[in-house]
C-alpha cells in the first residue's frame, strides 16, 4: 500500500487519537503532602464466611475506596479508623464494634472469629495499632471455622483485570493460614482445585467446571461485554492445631475453608480489524527510516535533531519520537527493538588537574536525550543500530542505523576561555616532571604513548578546538640559568639543568588564551617552573701517571670545566688521581660521560664513565706503552676440534694443524691490547662455501668464545688468515699483522655429524658442576665432537646418581648401532645402565659397504655427598639433597660474626679433602673437620665447595654452591621449632626450609588449624615506648597485592600470635578477633593420619573438642602426602615448642579458633610486605587498613592470659604463629598461612607517647563511669544479648576499636554480640595505644543472639551494618537487576529469612553464606530479614532496603562510570573422571552474547561478572578469589586441566578476577577450557609460583599454583594474523600478536615471524629503541656500526645511554646471536634507565640453578633482577643456560611482560 494513500485516509482520526495519547502521558496528578491531614485512599474487600459480602446499596464489597481520615488526631491512620470509615460509607455506623482493642461485630454481624490484612499481609499487633497507607488493598473477614479457626486467606494475583470479548486471560489464586504464626505458615502458596465463579447479588455463582490447577491458576474468558466479579470458593488441606482438647494439643488435617478473593474483570468489546495491517505499518515505518534519501543514516544530514517538535508535541526521547511517528503515520501502536551504538567521539577533561575521559553521547540507552556541552558549541550525533519495528505480529526488516543529534548547550565566549582555562592544570603540561618544583626533562603535552610534544595551541582531546579559542604561550626567566628552559617557535621546550653547585632557574610560563573572534574575552594562566641544579656525584678516575686527561659531559655535549675535575696529591702509586664532580642523568638514570686520556708513547684511550646517584666505583684507565704488541694477537685457541702440539706464540705467524674428517675448526683469539681489531680476512664461511671454494675476505670479528671455519668434506689443506690491527693511537710502524693457520685434512669426513649423551637420575639426581682443573667436566663430550671427525676416544662423566645415559648419534642415510643396537639417525638410543667406574660403549655407522667406529667411554663416579653442615656461630638453613637432587645448600651465621668455623660432613669419613673457594680465596681442609673462613664485615658470601677422594687412581669430587647469610639485626636468632598441621603444600621441598625465614629468603606454610613455628630472640623484643603506634615486631608473610596497591583481601590468611618470656608460659597476643562471640578458645583439634608410610595424597581425619569430625580431603593440584612426614619434621619438632602428640599417626593441636577473613589487625599474612619500608610499622588502626600496610604489626600490649585477661609483658624471647582458622576448600585446599620472617620494629628516636583516653563511655544508653589512670571495669549487661557502646575519646580523631568493631569517637557500635569481655582500643598519631577492658555480667549466652552483625551485597562485596533502627541499606546502579546477600551474625549459629520484594519463597540464610539470587526493581525495594538465634527462642527482625537506581543514575556518560564488554562462553560435560576418558568433544557454547556494560569506575572484574551472572540468572560457585565454577560446570569436570578462565583485551592475565581492576574498553571474555597449559597465551611459567592460594593469578584460575588467572581472555578480535608460522595455539602466539601491533617486531617477511630463528644483539636494541619512540642519538663509539644500518641509530642510542657496552671497548658485533645473559643485562640496564625499581633482584636466590654459577659477572645483577620479577624463567626447572641463545619468540614473550613490569 502506498504510504501517502494511507496517510490522507487516516489523517483525521490518526490526529485526535495522538492528541489523547499526548494527553495521557504527559498530565501529572498532583499528590497530597500530608495524607492523614486531607485524608488517604484504601481499598476494602469484605468476605463474610467465604464469600464476598455487599454494601448498603447491594454492590459487591470488593475493592471499594474508602476515605482514612486521623478521627483521634494522633497523626496515625490506622486499620480501625479505615473500617470506621468504611461501614459509615458502606454499611452502617453500627455494624462495627470494638472492645478493648478486639473487634467484636463486623458488617452488622456480630463475630470476635475475624481477621484482618493489608495488601496480603496480616495484621503483627491488631486494627487500633496496625496503620494503613495510601493505596493499600484491606481485607476483612469474619470466618467460617470456629472449631480450628484455620480459614485460610486467598487472593487474586491481580486484583483487576481489563480484556476483551473472547480474549483469554490467567489468574493466580494463592494463600496462606490466615491466623499464621510461623513463617512457614505465612508464605503464602499456590492453592489448588479451588471452584472458580461469579459474585452475584450476594452470592457465589460457580463458572462451569472451572477450578485452578496445581499451581492455583484458572483460565478464563468472556464473550459478552460487562464487569464481571471473578471470586473463589472450596477448602485447603493443612495440617492445624486442635485446641479443643486442651491442654492435650494436638496437631490434626482438615479442610480449611477459604475466604474468598476477588478481582474486578472489565471486558471491552474487541476491537474492529485496524484498517492499516501489521505488516503494512512495519513497512511503512522501514520505508521511512532506512531510504537513504531521508537522511537517517548519515550523522551530518539526519533530520532527527533532539529537541525535536512533532505534532505539536516536543519529544526527548527517541524512542518515543518513533513510536509517535509510526502511530500518525499507520494508526498502530509499534514496539521498537535496537542496539544503543554508544558514541563513537570523546573528549578529556583536566579540570580536576588529572585527565578524564568521557564519552559524547547524545542519548542514552533508554532513548532519552542528553543535552550537555559538546565540541565547539555544536551538536552531538549518535546512532541506533539494528532497528527493528515490531506491530502486532510482525517485525519489520533491519534498518541498520538511524542517526540522532542533540542540540548541545552552548558556552558564551568568555565561558569557553574560562572553560579552557580550568583545563590547563600544570599535570597537562608536566611531560615526565614530577613537580612545577623541579623541572627535569621537557614540559608539553604527552601523547597517548607517553611521548611529549609541544605546548597545546588549543585544548586537544577537549570540547573546544582552534575555532572557538586559541592558546600561545611565552616564557619568562625570573633567575638562574638563563637557558635552562628554552620556548622554541614550536611551542616545544628544550630543559637543561644548572650543573651542580649553581642556583635553581626560575621560570615563569604563560599560557594566553583567547577568544576566536571576540579578543576581550582572554586569560592568562601562569606556571611558576623551577630547573633544580643536579646533585653531585663523585667519581674517583685513576690514569696512568702523566697522562692527559679530559671528560666530555653528555649531557651539556661540552668538555666538563676544570673546576670539577680536580687532581689530588695522594695518588696511588704510578697514577694520577682525580675526583670529578658529576651528576647523574636528568631523569635520574646513568649519565654518560667520554673520557679521552693520551700520553706520548702509551696507547691511548677513549671510553664512557656511567654515572649512577649514591657511590660509585673508581674509574681505573691504565694507558700501556705503545709496543709492538700493539699489532699482535695476545691468544689464539682451536676450541675444537682437539688438535695435538698446537701452541700459541704472539710472534709466530703462520701455524700448521692437522685434523681426521672433522668439517670446521673453531678458532677463538684476543688482541695483546685493547683497541686493537681482529678479524678473520680470509676463510670458508659455510660448508658449501668451502666444497666450492669460495672464500669469505670481507672481514669477520674474532671473539675470544670462538668462530667457525668451515672445511672442504674431501682431504684437503687449507688455509684460514688472521688479521691484527693496531689502535689508533700506536706510535708504531707496522699497523697490521696477520697470522695464517694452515689446515691439513688428512681423511675426508666421517659419516658422523653430530654425537650427543644425555644423562639421566632413576633418583632425581642431577649433574654435579664441578670446575676443578684436575677432574673432568660432568656431561661434557671430550674432546668436542666435530662433524666428520672421529678421534681415537671421546670421554663422558658423570656423577654417581646419574645411572643412565642415552646416545644421539646422527649421520644421515646410514646404518647406525649403538652397542649392536640399531638406531636411526638423530634418534636416542635405549637407556643404557652404567656402573660405578668406566663404561665403553661402540657406535658404528655404515654407508656404502663402510664402517666406521666411534669410542665412548662414560665414566661414573663413586657415591660422595654432603650429609650436613655444622657452623660454630650458625646453623644449616637448607635441607640438602642426599640422592644428587641438588647441589646447593644456604647457611646463616650470627649478626656479629667475624669469622666462621664450618664443618662438611660426608657420607665417606675417610681420606675426604674439602676446598672452599670465596671472594678469590681458597680455603682447605678435610672432611668432617671445621675449616676456618673469614667472613669480615660482610652481609653474605658466595662458596664454592668441592669435596674430593680418589677411587681406584682416579681424582673424583663433586662440588656444591653454599651461601652464607648474615642474620639481620632484627631478626630472630633461631627456629626453635616448626610442624606444621596437614596440608596441601607441608611435603613440597620449597616449604621445608623454615631456618631460610630468619633472613626472609624463603617462606614456610603452616598447614591447616594450629599448625605452627616458633621464633627465638637472644636479644628479646622489648615493650618499647619509642615504638611508633605501640607495634613491637612485625611479621611478614605471602599476602599479595590488587592491581590499585591495596592489600589483597582474598589472599588473607591469618595467623595468630603468641609470646613468652621463658619458653614456658605463653600468652596471646589478642587480635581484633580474639573478643568477639565467633571466636573458640581452648579449642583442640586432632589429626589421624591413615597413610602412614607416606605413599600418596589421602584424605586425612580429625575430630576436635567440640566433638564434631571430618576429613581434610585432598584436592586436584596436589598428589604428595598431606600430613606432615616425620621424616622431614621430627628433626624441626623440638626444644621450645616441641609438641609430643605427633606421631606418624595422629597430632593434636590447640589454640584460639576464629573464622577465616581480613582483619584489620592482630593476624599475621593478612597485609602484604612493602619491602622499602623494611622493618618500619604501619598503623594498623587506620580506617582504610588494606590501603596502609608493611606486614603485620603486632603490639606486646595485647598479651593476654588463658582468660583473655590483659598480662602486661616488658620484654619476649619467643614468638609463636599458628593458623587459628579452620577453613577447607575442596578446590583450593585449606586456609594455611605462610610465614617469611620476622623483623623487630623499627623504634624512634624517643618516646611517641600515649594516646589520650575516653572521656566518656556509654554501653547500651548506659553511661559507664570512668576514673582517671583506671581502664579495667565491670559492667552489669543487664541481661543483654548484644551490647551497643559509644565511646566518646578526648581527640575527636582518634582510631578507636571495639573488640573488632572500628567506630568513631561519639558514635555507637554496630551491635556487638554479648561476651563476658570487650576490649576498647584508643590511638591516635603515631602514640601508643590506650587499652580498656570490659568486664560484662549478668549477660544472656550467645544462644539467644539475634543480632545481626552486617551484610554484604553481591556483586559489589558492599558490606553495611544495620543502623540504630535495625535498617541496612543498599543502593545499585539502574543495570543491575539481580543480587545476593551473605549475612554475618553475632552468633554464627543463627539463621535467618529473608522475605519481600519480588521473593516470592522466602529464602533461608546461614551465616556467612550467600543467598540465592533475588530480582530487584527500579527504586527501592524492601525487604524483612528475621533471624532466628541458635535456641530458636529469640527471632529479631531488620529492613532491608536495596534502591536500584533509574537509568539516569548509570548513564555511560557519567565522569565516574566505564564501559566494557563482556561474554561468556560455556560447555557440556563430556569427561568420564573415573576412566579418565572424553565422553565427547569441547562445545564452546555461547552463554552470554557479548554485552555492552557501564559500571563505576574503579570496578573489578569481581564485580563485573558477578553482575552479568547475577542478571542472567546463571548460578556459581565462588570463595571471593576465584570462580570454581558456573551453571552447573566445574573445575575438573572435562579433565585435571579443566576450569574458568578469562581473557582481558585478548590476554590471559596473571591477576585472579577479584584483584583485577577493569578499565574504560576492557573487553572481557570468560570461556571453559578442557586444558589451561594448551591456551594460547598461558603462560606455563605461572605454573611456577610457590605462592600457596595466595596469588589469585596463580592457582588454576586465580589463586594458587597454576594460574587460570581465574580466570581468563578473549581472543584479540581485530588482529589478522600474518605469519603462516604462528598458528593460534603456540604457546608464544599472544606475545608475537602484541609486539607485533605494538609494531616492535617485524616478520622476516610479510607472511613469516621465524619464532624458532635467533635474535641478534641489534635487533634487541632495536626493540628497545622503537619502545622509546626512536629519539635522536649521536654517541656511537663501535667500529662495527655504521650509522646508515637498519640499527645504527638504535646502537648509537643504547649506547649512549649505558644499555649496551659492547663485546669489547669499541666492538658491539651486531650480527652476533644474543645470548639470554646478554638479553637479561641489556633489558636490566633499560629498566634502570627508566628509573624503575630492581631491589627485588637483590633477595633473588638463583642458586637452585645447577649451572647458576656459569652466570657471567657482569651479569650476575641482571639475571637476579629478570628472575626475581618474573621477567625470565630457567630454560629448565633446573638450568639457567645463560649462554644459550635467545629465540625470536622467548625474546617477543619477555617483551610483553616487560611492558607489565613498566606499567
Amino acid at each position: 500500500m502506498n504510504t501517502n494513500t494511507l496517510n490522507k485516509r487516516l489523517w483525521r482520526i490518526l490526529s485526535a487519537m495522538l492528541v489523547i495519547a499526548m494527553i495521557l502521558t504527559s498530565v501529572s496528578i498532583p499528590a497530597f503532602a500530608d495524607d492523614a491531614a486531607v485524608g488517604t485512599t484504601v481499598y476494602l474487600t469484605v468476605s463474610d464466611k467465604g464469600t464476598l459480602a455487599a454494601a448498603n446499596d447491594n454492590s459487591v464489597m470488593l475493592n471499594k475506596p474508602v476515605t482514612v481520615t486521623d478521627i483521634n488526631n494522633d497523626g496515625k491512620l490506622t486499620v480501625d479508623e479505615a473500617l470506621t470509615a468504611a461501614h459509615n460509607a458502606y454499611n452502617q455506623d453500627e455494624g462495627y464494634a470494638v472492645v478493648d482493642r478486639g473487634v467484636t461485630k463486623l458488617w452488622g454481624i456480630s463475630a470476635t472469629n475475624v481477621l484482618f490484612f493489608v495488601n496480603n499481609v496480616g495484621l503483627a499487633s491488631g486494627v487500633t495499632a496496625d496503620t494503613v497507607s495510601n493505596g493499600d488493598s484491606l481485607v476483612a473477614s469474619v470466618n467460617s471455622d470456629n472449631q480450628y479457626y484455620a480459614d485460610w486467606y486467598t487472593y487474586f494475583g491481580a486484583n483487576k483485570k481489563q480484556v476483551s470479548t473472547d480474549q483469554e486471560f490467567t489468574l493466580n489464586l494463592k494463600g496462606h493460614l490466615g491466623m499464621a504464626y510461623t513463617d512457614e505458615d505465612k508464605t503464602d502458596v499456590a492453592v489448588p482445585n479451588a471452584n472458580i465463579g461469579l459474585w452475584k447479588d450476594g452470592k457465589f455463582e460457580q463458572l462451569g467446571d472451572k477450578k485452578t490447577n496445581e499451581n492455583g491458576d484458572v483460565t478464563l474468558s468472556f464473550d459478552t461485554e460487562g464487569v464481571y466479579y471473578v471470586t473463589a470458593s472450596g477448602t485447603v488441606s493443612d495440617e492445624v492445631t486442635d485446641y479443643s482438647t486442651y491442654p492435650d494439643i494436638k496437631t490434626v488435617t482438615v479442610d480449611c475453608p477459604i475466604i474468598a478473593p476477588g478481582c474486578i474483570v472489565t471486558v471491552e468489546k474487541s476491537a474492529e480489524e485496524p484498517s492499516v495491517s501489521d505488516a503494512d505499518a512495519v513497512a511503512a515505518a522501514y520505508d521511512e527510516f532506512s531510504n537513504k534519501k531521508n537522511g537517517y543514516s548519515s550523522s551530518a544530514k539526519t533530520p532527527l535533531v533532539f529537541p525535536l517538535e512533532y505534532e505539536g508535541v516536543t519529544y526527548t526521547n527517541v524512542i518515543e519520537y518513533l513510536k509517535a511517528w509510526v502511530l500518525k503515520n499507520t494508526g498502530r501502536r509499534a514496539e521498537i527493538e535496537f542496539e544503543y551504538v554508544r558514541g563513537a567521539s570523546s573528549y578529556t577533561e583536566w579540570s580536576r588537574g588529572y585527565a578524564e575521559k568521557f564519552t559524547v553521547s547524545a542519548f542514552d540507552k533508554n532513548g532519552d536525550i542528553i543535552t550537555d556541552y559538546f565540541r565547539d558549541n555544536d551538536s552531538a550525533a549518535q546512532r541506533l543500530s539494528n532497528v527493528y519495528f515490531t506491530v502486532g505480529g510482525k517485525k519489520s526488516e533491519k534498518v541498520a542505523s538511524i542517526y540522532v543529534k542533540s542540540k548541545g548547550k552552548e558556552r558564551s565566549t568568555g565561558e569557553i576561555v574560562d572553560y579552557v582555562a580550568a583545563n590547563l592544570p600544570f599535570e597537562f603540561i608536566k611531560g615526565k616532571n614530577n613537580s612545577a618544583s623541579e623541572i627535569v626533562s621537557p614540559v608539553g603535552e604527552a601523547s597517548a604513548s607517553g611521548a611529549v610534544g609541544a605546548l597545546p595551541t588549543a585544548l586537544s582531546g577537549g570540547l573546544y578546538t582552534k575555532t572557538k579559542a586559541t592558546i600561545s604561550w611565552s616564557l619568562a626567566n625570573k633567575s638562574g640559568k638563563t637557558d635552562a628552559i628554552i620556548l622554541d617557535s614550536k611551542n616545544k621546550t628544550t630543559v637543561t639543568r644548572p650543573n651542580v653547585g649553581e642556583e635553581a632557574a626560575k621560570f615563569t610560563l604563560t599560557a594566553n588564551i583567547s577568544a576566536v573572534g571576540d579578543s576581550a574575552a582572554a586569560k592568562t594562566v601562569e606556571y611558576e617552573l623551577s630547573v633544580p641544579p643536579f646533585d653531585e656525584v663523585v667519581v674517583p678516575v685513576q690514569v696512568t701517571k702523566g697522562a692527559a686527561f679530559s671528560l666530555k659531559d653528555e649531557y651539556y655535549k661540552a668538555a666538563v670545566d676544570d673546576k670539577y675535575v680536580v687532581k689530588q696529591e695522594n695518588a696511588p702509586e704510578g697514577y694520577d688521581l682525580y675526583l670529578c664532580r658529576l651528576h647523574t642523568s636528568a631523569t635520574g638514570a646513568l649519565q654518560k660521560f667520554t673520557y679521552t686520556a693520551t700520553k706520548e708513547n702509551c696507547i691511548s684511550k677513549s671510553g664512557t664513565i656511567n654515572v649512577k646517584s649514591g657511590d660509585n666505583d673508581t674509574v681505573v684507565i691504565d694507558l700501556p706503552e705503545s709496543s709492538e704488541n700493539d699489532y699482535k694477537l695476545g691468544n689464539l685457541e682451536i676450541l675444537a676440534p682437539t688438535v695435538n702440539g698446537f701452541e700459541f706464540s704472539p710472534d709466530t705467524d703462520t701455524y700448521e694443524i692437522e685434523v681426521k674428517g672433522a668439517q670446521s675448526v673453531k678458532i677463538g683469539g684476543s688482541a695483546a691490547v685493547d683497541g686493537a681489531t681482529v678479524k678473520i680476512t680470509s676463510y670458508y664461511k659455510t660448508l658449501t662455501d668451502a666444497n666450492k671454494n669460495k672464500l669469505t675476505t670481507t672481514g669477520t670479528s674474532l671473539s675470544a668464545s670462538g668462530t667457525l671455519c668451515y672445511l672442504p668434506d674431501s682431504v684437503s689443506e687449507s688455509e684460514i688468515k688472521i688479521t691484527v690491527t693496531a689502535p689508533e693511537s700506536s706510535i708504531q710502524t707496522t699497523k697490521t699483522k696477520d697470522y695464517i693457520i694452515k689446515v691439513n685434512k688428512t681423511a675426508v669426513s666421517g659419516p658422523l655429524t653430530k654425537l650427543s649423551v644425555k644423562a639421566a637420575s632413576s633418583s632425581g639426581g642431577k649433574k654435579n658442576n664441578v670446575t676443578l682443573k684436575n677432574l673432568d667436566e660432568e656431561e661434557v663430550i671430550t674432546p668436542t665432537f666435530v662433524a666428520g671427525g672421529n678421534e681415537n676416544e671421546y670421554r663422558y662423566t658423570v656423577n654417581y646418581s646419574r645411572d643412565s645415559i642415552k646416545v644421539t648419534p646422527t649421520a644421515a642415510g646410514c646404518t647406525i648401532k649403538v652397542n649392536d643396537s640399531t638406531v636411526a639417525s638423530g634418534k636416542g638410543s635405549a637407556d643404557i645402565p652404567l656402573g660405578v667406574g668406566d663404561n665403553n660403549i661402540i657406535i658404528s655407522v655404515t654407508k656404502g659397504g663402510a664402517t666406521t667406529e666411534y669410542k665412548l667411554r662414560v665414566h661414573r663416579k663413586a657415591e660422595l655427598y654432603l650429609t650436613d653442615i655444622t657452623l660454630d656461630k650458625g646453623n644449616l638453613a637448607t635441607k640438602l639433597s642426599a640422592n644428587g637432587g641438588d647441589w646447593t645448600g644456604s647457611c646463616n651465621f650470627e649478626n656479629g660474626a667475624e669469622k666462621i668455623n664450618v664443618t662438611y660432613h660426608t657420607n665417606v669419613t675417610d681420606s675426604v679433602s674439602v676446598q672452599v673457594d670465596a671472594d678469590g680465596k681458597t680455603y682447605t681442609g678435610a672432611a668432617n673437620a671445621p675449616i676456618e673462613i673469614p667472613v669480615g664485615d660482610k652481609d653474605s658470601i658466595m662458596t664454592y665447595v668441592h669435596i674430593l677422594h680418589t677411587v681406584d687412581g682416579v681424582d673424583e669430587g663433586v662440588r656444591y654452591v653454599i651461601s652464607f647469610k648474615r642474620l639481620q639485626s632484627d631478626a630472630p636468632s633461631a627456629v626453635e621449632s616448626y610442624l606444621p598441621a596437614p596440608g596441601q603444600f607441608i611435603n613440597l621441598s620449597e616449604y621445608q626450609n623454615p631456618d631460610k625465614t630468619l633472613t626472609g629468603s624463603a617462606i614456610v606454610t603452616l598447614g591447616a588449624f594450629g599448625g605452627n613455628i616458633i621464633y627465638k630472640y637472644d636479644e628479646p623484643i622489648q615493650n618499647n615506648p619509642n615504638n611508633p603506634y605501640g607495634i613491637d615486631f612485625i611479621v611478614l608473610g605471602n599476602c599479595f597485592q590488587n592491581s590499585d596497591g591495596t592489600t589483597s583481601e582474598g589472599a588473607a590468611e591469618p595467623a595468630a600470635v603468641m609470646v613468652s618470656q621463658d619458653g614456658k608460659a605463653w600468652y596471646e597476643l589478642a587480635g581484633s578477633e580474639y573478643y568477639t562471640a565467633a571466636a573458640q578458645h581452648n579449642y583442640t583439634l586432632t589429626y589421624t593420619n591413615s597413610d602412614t608410610e607416606f605413599g600418596q595424597a589421602t584424605d586425612v581425619k580429625w575430630m576436635d573438642s567440640e566433638d564434631e569430625s571430618g576429613v581434610l580431603p585432598v584436592n586436584e593440584y596436589h598428589k604428595q602426602p598431606y600430613y606432615p612426614n616425620p621424616e622431614f619434621y621430627n628433626s624441626f619438632n623440638r626444644g621450645v615448642g616441641k609438641n609430643d602428640t605427633y606421631t606418624a599417626e595422629s597430632v593434636s593441636f590447640g589454640g584460639t579458633k576464629i573464622d577465616a577473613g581480613f582483619y584489620p589487625f592482630g593476624y599475621a599474612d593478612s597485609h602484604s610486605e612493602v619491602s622499602e619500608k623494611k622493618n618500619s610499622a604501619a598503623n594498623p588502626y587506620l580506617k582504610n587498613h588494606e590501603t596502609f600496610y608493611n606486614g603485620d604489626g603486632f603490639d606486646l600490649s595485647w598479651a593476654v592470659d588463658d582468660d583473655g585477661n590483659p598480662v602486661k609483658l616488658d620484654e619476649i624471647s619467643y614468638i609463636k604463629i599458628y593458623n587459628p582458622t579452620f577453613s577447607v576448600g575442596a578446590a583450593t585446599g585449606e586456609k594455611s598461612p605462610e610465614i617469611k620472617t620476622v623483623l623487630r620494629a623499627k623504634a624512634a628516636e624517643s618516646a611517641v607517647g600515649t594516646s589520650g583516653g575516653l572521656s566518656k563511655l556509654s554501653v547500651n544508653g548506659d553511661d559507664v563511669e570512668l576514673k582517671d589512670g583506671e581502664y579495667t571495669y565491670s559492667v552489669d549487661g543487664k541481661g543483654a544479648s548484644s551490647f551497643e557502646i559509644t565511646p566518646v575519646a578526648q581527640n575527636k580523631d582518634a582510631n578507636i576499636y571495639v573488640s573488632n568493631i572500628r567506630v568513631n569517637s561519639g558514635e555507637a557500635s554496630s551491635p556487638v554480640a554479648a561476651v563476658d569481655k570487650v576490649r576498647i582500643i584508643v590511638q591516635e598519631g603515631e602514640k601508643e595505644p590506650l587499652i580498656y577492658m570490659l568486664n560484662f555480667s549478668n549477660v544472656e549466652t550467645k544462644a539467644y543472639n539475634a543480632d545481626l552483625s552486617s551484610m554484604t551485597l553481591v556483586p559489589g562485596d558492599t558490606k553495611t551494618s544495620p543502623d540504630k533502627d535495625g535498617k541496612v541499606e543498599f543502593s545499585v546502579q539502574n543495570n543491575i537487576s539481580t543480587v545476593r546477600i551473605t549475612p554475618e551474625f553475632a552468633n554464627k549459629k543463627a539463621t535467618a529469612v529473608l522475605s519481600g520484594g519480588k521473593i516470592n519463597e522466602p529464602l533461608t540464610l546461614l551465616n556467612k553464606t550467600v543467598s540465592s539470587p533475588f530480582s530487584l526493581d527500579v527504586g527501592d525495594n524492601e525487604f524483612t530479614l528475621s533471624v532466628t538465634s541458635e535456641n530458636g527462642k529469640k527471632v529479631k527482625e531488620y529492613k532491608v532496603v536495596v534502591t536500584r537506581n533509574s537509568s539516569s543514575g548509570s548513564s555511560s556518560g557519567d565522569k565516574n562510570t566505564i564501559t566494557v564488554k563482556f561474554s561468556l562462553v560455556g560447555d557440556t560435560k563430556h569427561y568420564n573422571s573415573e576412566t579418565d576418558k572424553n565422553t565427547g568433544s569441547h562445545k564452546a557454547e555461547t552463554w552470554i552474547s557479548q554485552k555492552s556494560v557501564t559500571i563505576p569506575k574503579g570496578s573489578t572484574l569481581k564485580y563485573l561478572t558477578e553482575m552479568m551472572l547475577n542478571n542472567a540468572g546463571i548460578d556459581y560457585k565462588t570463595d571471593g578469589v576465584y570462580i570454581s565454577e558456573i551453571n552447573g560446570l566445574g573445575e575438573f569436570d572435562n579433565g585435571g586441566g579443566s576450569g574458568w578462565m578469562y581473557r582481558r583485551n585478548g590476554t590471559i592475565e596473571n591477576i585472579g578476577y577479584a584483584a583485577l581492576k577493569l578499565s574504560d574498553g576492557d573487553v572481557i571474555k570468560w570461556f571453559y577450557t578442557d586444558d589451561y597449559t594448551k591456551e594460547t597465551g598461558y603462560d606455563r611459567d605461572w605454573n611456577n609460583s610457590p605462592s600457596s592460594n595466595k596469588n589469585t593469578g596463580t592457582k588454576k584460575n586465580n589463586t594458587t599454583t597454576d594460574t587460570k588467572t581465574n580466570n581468563n581472555t578473549q581472543e584479540s578480535q581485530d588482529y589478522k594474523n600474518p605469519f603462516g608460522d604462528v598458528k593460534s595455539d603456540d604457546w608464544f602466539s599472544g606475545a608475537i600478536e602484541f609486539v607485533h601491533k605494538k609494531n616492535l617486531m617485524k616478520g622476516v617477511s610479510d607472511n613469516e615471524f621465524a619464532p624458532n630463528e635467533n635474535l641478534s644483539r641489534a635487533m634487541i636494541v632495536t626493540i628497545l629503541y622503537r619502545m622509546e619512540n626512536e629519539p635522536s642519538a649521536s654517541f656511537n663509539k663501535f667500529g662495527d656500526v655504521n650509522a646508515d644500518e637498519w640499527y645504527g641509530a638504535a646502537v648509537a642510542w643504547a649506547s649512549e645511554n649505558g644499555i649496551v657496552n659492547g663485546v669489547s671497548e669499541n666492538e658491539f658485533a651486531p650480527n652476533d646471536n644474543l645470548t639470554r645473559e646478554q638479553m637479561a643485562a641489556i633489558i636490566y640496564r633499560y629498566i634502570k634507565f627508566k628509573g624503575k625499581d630492581v631491589s627485588v633482584g637483590e633477595n633473588t636466590n638463583i642458586l637452585s640453578y645447577t649451572d647458576a654459577e656459569s652466570v657471567s659477572e657482569y651479569a650476575v645483577e641482571a639475571i637476579c633482577y629478570a628472575v626475581g620479577s618474573g621477567l625470565m624463567k630457567g630454560d629448565s626447572e633446573t638450568t639457567l643456560n645463560p649462554s644459550g641463545t635467545a629465540t625470536r619468540a622467548e625474546t617477543a614473550t619477555i617483551i610483553m611482560r616487560l611492558f607489565g613490569i613498566m606499567e
